[in-house]
């Protein structure tokens, strides 16, 4: 966004908030004013990150608060992509674009295609449904990421939707697990050479399928369970 309109809609979000009689404290409006100043998407951590390195002294209660206003009065609109994260983009009036997301480096790309507009507009009357809007994401890999060798990672790095084949079961040392863990680890059919998908990726648990099955892991178990990220 260029700083000229950032400025100008940080200004009419302001006369917006005077106008319903909502006090926001200046370092409320500081982290406004940055969360307008971003062009990528930003989530409420960045926030965070910028409140404690500028001493705004603000809470995440905060933080939320004033997100929520954003979202209210519509100068934001809400993301979660496969990693789970929450994040926020800029709402501008008239525009729209799609996404997509890189399940390995968590890139996030704006797009814009008037033929997958007209399509879905198309689907939408056929079956005489009035859309009024529509969320697209392509979860994959980027340029960078998908030209990249085959390089190996723990099973809980790997996003939801990413699917992967696994390399090998190591333990903290770095050398093949024990017996009781693997054994465990291949009854459940979790050996070299399997392949799977993560389904989520939460904070405390891994749900993977793998074999037609679903899997929960703690994370403790998926950081042993080294894979490959597979297209």
């Amino acid at each position: 966004m260029k700083k000229q309109t950032h400025h100008k809609i940080f200004s009419e979000f302001a006369r917006i908030l005077a106008r319903h009689s909502i006090a926001v404290s200046d370092s409320v409006l500081t982290a406004i004013e940055f969360f307008f100043s971003e062009d990528h998407h930003v989530s409420t951590e960045d926030v965070e990150h910028f409140a404690r390195e500028n001493n705004l002294g603000i809470s995440k209660a905060e933080i939320n608060k004033a997100f929520e206003l954003l979202e209210k009065f519509g100068f934001a609109t809400k993301r979660v992509f496969a990693d789970g994260v929450q994040r926020y983009e800029h709402f501008h009036i008239g525009e729209h674009h799609d996404h997509l997301y890189c399940l390995k480096c968590g890139r996030i790309i704006e797009f814009y295609s008037s033929g997958l507009e007209e399509e879905q507009g198309d689907v939408a009357r056929e079956h005489n449904f009035h859309a009024f809007s529509h969320k697209m994401q392509i979860n994959g890999l980027c340029s960078q990421c998908f030209g990249e060798p085959s390089q190996e990672i723990p099973l809980s790095e790997v996003q939801a939707g990413g699917t992967f084949c696994i390399t090998r079961i190591a333990t903290r040392s770095g050398r093949f697990g024990g017996h009781g863990f693997s054994r465990r680890l291949n009854d459940l059919g979790l050996v070299p050479g399997a392949e799977g998908q993560v389904i989520n990726n939460g904070r405390g648990m891994v749900i993977i399928n793998c074999g037609s099955a679903r899997i929960a892991l703690r994370r403790g178990q998926s950081r042993k369970i080294m894979v490959a990220l597979t297209n």
